[in-house]
């Protein structure tokens, strides 16, 4: 399944790199293979600890990494730090987390960060007796409150996932300080 997702992404991709396409379609195809890249990431992961947990805090390390490596070339000023107390989770809970975490760094990369501006986005997992919680925050430039009222492609995934796959609550927080998502998952 992996492979294959992996092909996806690599097709999707290179078809995101046609200059036949428009600029709106290149960029939903990008990041539709990113979303996929993900996906795999988030399986490598569960091959590597058992088939039925996950370690959610190696998934969002490779997640970091692969965003790095893909996303962040050498001459943008953006760094990406994981922290937190792990959690073992089931494997689907952490393919859902996987594309939510995936789709918010996206986010921050492409829009809190103009004009080579430098900074920093931070992906902290919060384990409590009750429920699990991942705060995904930068130091950008914040978000207009329409937009994270709003439905976009992105964050219209970010809250179905969340409340639909994780059972979750998900809030924003921006001003000119930067932007926080929240949100809380049974694990």
């Amino acid at each position: 399944m992996k492979n294959n997702l992996q092909m996806l992404a690599n097709l999707t991709r290179s078809r995101g790199c046609d200059p036949a396409e428009s600029p709106p379609v290149q960029t939903a195809l990008l990041d539709t293979a990113n979303r996929l890249l993900s996906l795999a990431a988030t399986l490598d992961g569960i091959v590597q600890v058992s088939r039925e947990k996950v370690s959610l805090l190696q998934i969002l390390e490779q997640i970091r990494r692969y965003m790095l490596q893909t996303l962040l070339p050498s001459a943008r000023r953006v760094t990406i730090h994981v922290g937190g107390e792990d959690v073992i989770v089931s494997a689907d809970c952490a393919s859902s987390v996987a594309l939510v975490v995936n789709e918010l760094v996206q986010n921050a990369v492409k829009h809190a960060f103009p004009a080579g501006r430098a900074g920093v986005i931070l992906i902290e997992l919060i384990k409590t007796p009750l429920f699990s919680r991942i705060s995904v925050r930068d130091n950008g430039v914040g978000m207009d409150p329409d937009r994270a009222e709003g439905d976009t492609l992105g964050l219209g995934l970010v809250r179905t996932m969340v409340r639909e796959k994780l059972n979750g609550e998900l809030t924003i927080q921006s001003d000119k300080g930067g932007t926080t998502v929240v949100f809380d998952f049974i694990a």
